[in-house]
């Protein structure tokens, strides 16, 4: 068809548009015979728009049809864009693309209608198809000189530009409340990400149903903002920023960025695993080490305040208060929730536990001091004039060094193996040494009725081990004011102090048992004594029940009159208690003065021959301790 057909064409079909048909008279029906019959309503031909029109009602994927159609035409008739039609396409061309331009950059416009922005992603699509087309008849024929367009990577360059306008205008972005406080820097940073999360929000809602799924308009927008937010985000550490102004940094980089992608809305529809993080290690780095360096600094200073203001009361004379029957210090209650602040603060601004771990060797350092204190505290407390509560003291440290015990044993994750027995070891010391400060007045109180054990008047009387039982039972009475793991583990140590010294005075052979009577006798007080002593720690919490076992032997020993049932007794001893020792056998023995040189060194020999025969490993310890002269 020439040229002048196709125009005779195009005003016909103008002429009837929007033109009913109607049907010849001579074909209609005969109203008067056939009323009763209804005209069928017959709908007119569908409107023929102009390029101009489509453009006008935002048709632009039928106007981008209209010129494939003209190109398709005009390169049947010549090749070269010399043509005046040529030049007719490619100026139309451009106002498409205006018209399609103007489509995209109203995609976040909430009055925009998604109808428009679809129709133009149609075009965009279409003209990629084109320029597929065209590469495919290369072989065939030379293209137009405007293939290909490469509409889609126009496309992408236009929405890279729109992300980029937007995150930069902070006219269209109101902060929200509660920032009124922020620094310059935290406020830009709120409102970048506000941006981001509004318009993905739109994205994902409204934009992602205007586009075909391969072309994942949903992770390509994610991908651009991540992309514009990052590079933001490094032209603001370029800048020496204050210590609040880089941790706020992290947190958006390690927290609230990665939170606010992983919302419900977001996470079926973008590739969060794909964009990687905000920021390269390279430029966090210099930020975490200054926020470890000031953490270290700040953890510290607390510390320090923390322990200056104990060692301050002590020297006060302030004694420490009662709280449910133990001593309150604040040690323990300020210092431990500081610590785990600090170490949980670490590792979700740097998003690593290694970082946790700085902040945690910290506290090895606090324990040393601690120590260096409580050991003060001990020793002037000799000194006169020196402070009356320092007793109160070292019991309420106690408390706050128990409390340190458990968080170290709760919290393996954070300390590592070397850090956290270091800490322990000096928990244990300091329990160790306050255990022995707080017993040793008990001891120096006893010590007469201690004088009395393993003597005459022991055998004959138990007068001296009721009072022994009375003194002993009034220092319980003023050991109160520990927490319940302490008074167990002080009870456990004074059940073996007290124990220990029981033997002591007992084989120091202050009497002869001269007899089977005598003998017996001794044997039945040691088994009373001990009953009695068992019980009344045991009622206090101590955990050494087995300390009656070293004194039943005892006993057995005493009574024993056959030499090889002494042998196979002392064996049984020296099997469940490997620290025995030929001192402690041969004194022992003494307390037997009927018992001959040869008899005694038979057992002796013994027990010596089967001391080198056996390892006597997994035995306890008790006799070591007891020294004998």
């Amino acid at each position: 068809m020439d040229s002048k057909n196709q125009s005779s064409v195009r005003t016909f079909l103008r002429h009837l548009q929007g033109t009913p048909f109607r049907i010849p008279k001579k074909f209609r029906r005969n109203s008067t015979s056939q009323s009763n019959v209804v005209d069928a309503p017959v709908a007119p031909i569908e409107e023929v728009l102009t390029f101009e029109q489509n453009l006008d009602r935002g048709f632009l994927s039928t106007a981008g049809k209209q010129l494939l159609s003209r190109e398709e035409l005009m390169f049947g008739q010549r090749s070269t864009k010399e043509t005046e039609e040529g030049k007719h396409i490619d100026r139309d061309w451009e106002t498409l693309y205006a018209k399609i331009k103007e489509a995209l950059r109203a995609t976040f416009n909430p009055e925009n209608i998604p109808e428009v922005l679809t129709s133009a992603v149609e075009a965009i699509q279409q003209e990629e198809e084109q320029d597929r087309r065209w590469e495919e008849r290369r072989q065939s024929g030379d293209p137009p000189t405007w293939r290909p367009r490469r509409c889609r990577h126009l496309h992408e360059s236009l929405l890279r530009g729109m992300v980029d306008e937007r995150l930069d205008d902070d006219k269209i972005t109101p902060l929200p409340q509660g920032t009124e406080k922020l620094s310059s820097v935290q406020k830009d940073i709120v409102r970048m990400a506000k941006r981001l999360k509004d318009d993905l929000l739109r994205v994902v809602e409204v934009v992602k149903g205007c586009y075909p799924d391969e072309m994942d308009i949903c992770n390509v927008y994610a991908s651009m903002y991540h992309q514009a937010f990052s590079s933001r985000l490094r032209d603001v550490v370029e800048f020496e920023l204050c210590e609040k102004d880089s941790s706020y940094v992290l947190q958006w980089v390690n927290i609230y960025y990665p939170q606010m992608l992983k919302k419900q809305e977001f996470i079926k529809e973008i590739n969060f695993e794909k964009l990687g993080k905000l920021l390269p290690e390279a430029v966090t780095k210099p930020l975490e080490e200054q926020y470890i360096t000031f953490k270290q600094e700040e953890m510290q200073r607390q510390m320090g305040r923390i322990l200056s203001q104990e060692e301050q009361a002590w020297r006060d004379g302030v004694e420490p208060e009662l709280r449910h029957g133990c001593y309150y210090s604040h040690l323990a209650f300020d210092l431990l929730p500081c610590v785990s602040g600090a170490i949980e603060s670490a590792e979700a601004i740097l998003g690593d536990r290694k970082n946790g771990h700085r902040i945690a060797s910290l506290l090895k350092n606090f324990l040393d001091s601690f120590k260096k204190f409580q050991d003060d505290v001990q020793a002037k407390c000799k000194i006169r004039g020196s402070p009356k509560n320092s007793r109160a003291v070292v019991m309420a440290n106690l408390n706050s060094v128990e409390l340190v015990r458990v968080y170290l044993e709760g919290r393996a994750d954070i300390f590592s193996g070397d850090e956290r027995t270091f800490c322990l070891s000096i928990v244990a010391a300091m329990k160790t040494s306050s255990y022995e400060f707080v017993l040793s007045p008990v001891h120096i109180d006893l010590k007469p009725t201690y004088r009395n054990l393993g003597t005459k008047d022991w055998l004959k009387m138990e007068c001296g081990f009721e009072k022994l039982l009375e003194g002993i039972g009034k220092h319980i009475e003023d050991l109160r004011g520990l927490n319940s793991v302490c008074h167990q583990e002080l009870m456990s140590q004074l059940h073996l102090e007290v124990s220990m010294e029981y033997v002591r005075r007992l084989l120091k052979g202050k009497i002869a048992l001269k007899n089977k009577d005598m003998q017996e006798r001794a044997a039945e007080v040691v088994c009373g004594n001990c009953q009695r002593l068992h019980k009344v720690f045991l009622s206090e919490g101590s955990s050494h029940a087995w300390l009656s076992e070293p004194l039943t032997y005892i006993a057995e020993v005493i009574k024993l009159q056959d030499v090889n049932s002494l042998q196979l007794e002392i064996a049984s001893l020296a099997l469940s208690y490997p620290d025995l020792s030929e001192k402690h056998v041969a004194a022992l023995l003494n307390l037997k003065s009927n018992l001959s040189k040869d008899d005694r060194n038979r057992v002796k020999s013994a027990f010596l021959d089967r001391l080198s025969e056996s390892s006597c490993s997994g035995g306890k310890s008790f006799f070591s301790r007891i020294v004998v002269k």
